[in-house]
């Protein structure tokens, strides 16, 4: 039987391998179409889609964008869209540059807790340009002040704990017309992971289906 996964990263983003790799791995394990759906960037579509070309797979346009809703992020996958279109491309490197600029602040924080780290070797240990809070969690793991990503996460770097910095992000909705305008599907990703009630999502659910939520 075929498979399909249609939620991947890539060291474009938080992922721990390359385009490439990840479209091997997907063709050793069977997989007829996936989706490369990178944080706030699509620069592994055009790679990802020549190698599927040559290993026989399908590959959707995607991405995973990042969205404010109250005190925390909520992430809006984009499937089918036009991935070389200029105003999302804009509308990305705006994402981009905010956590750019977030980064080195919540590396200072962790200085002032204590923890001698440098955004330099950050960014060595990330190994690309879209650095995010899972490769400062990973380096806290190498230096052995956490023992796995969540207590970094717990601990230091979630909303509300001592090393959290915010940044400007869209609403959910607009995040869904920036996908809608670009000719896409816009869909909730990791629903359970929305931090409200089961009524409280239910509602999330159909206000974004209102605006053109598609899945």
């Amino acid at each position: 039987m075929s498979r399909i996964d249609l939620h991947l990263h890539t060291t474009h983003s938080d992922g721990s391998f390359s385009t490439r790799a990840v479209m091997d791995f997907a063709k050793q394990a069977g997989v007829a179409a996936l989706a490369i759906t990178d944080h706030d960037i699509v620069d592994g579509i055009p790679e990802a889609t020549a190698i599927g070309q040559e290993l026989g797979i399908e590959v959707v346009p995607g991405v995973e964008i990042s969205s404010r809703l109250g005190d925390n992020e909520l992430h809006i996958l984009g499937y089918c869209f036009d991935w070389t279109d200029a105003l999302l491309a804009q509308r990305l490197q705006t994402l981009r540059d905010s956590r750019h600029l977030r980064n080195p602040r919540i590396v200072q924080r962790l200085n002032e807790l204590g923890i001698p780290i440098t955004y330099e070797e950050v960014r060595a240990l990330a190994g690309t340009e879209s650095v995010g809070r899972p490769h400062i969690a990973r380096l806290l793991m190498e230096k052995k002040f956490v023992t796995s990503a969540k207590e970094a996460f717990d601990r230091y770097l979630a909303n509300g704990r001592p090393a959290f910095v915010d940044r400007d992000l869209p609403e959910p909705a607009e995040a869904v017309r920036w996908i809608r305008e670009a000719g896409g599907v816009p869909v909730l990703a990791h629903p359970t992971w929305v931090r409200t009630s089961a009524d409280g999502l239910r509602t999330l659910v159909r206000d974004l289906k209102a605006v053109g939520l598609g899945g």
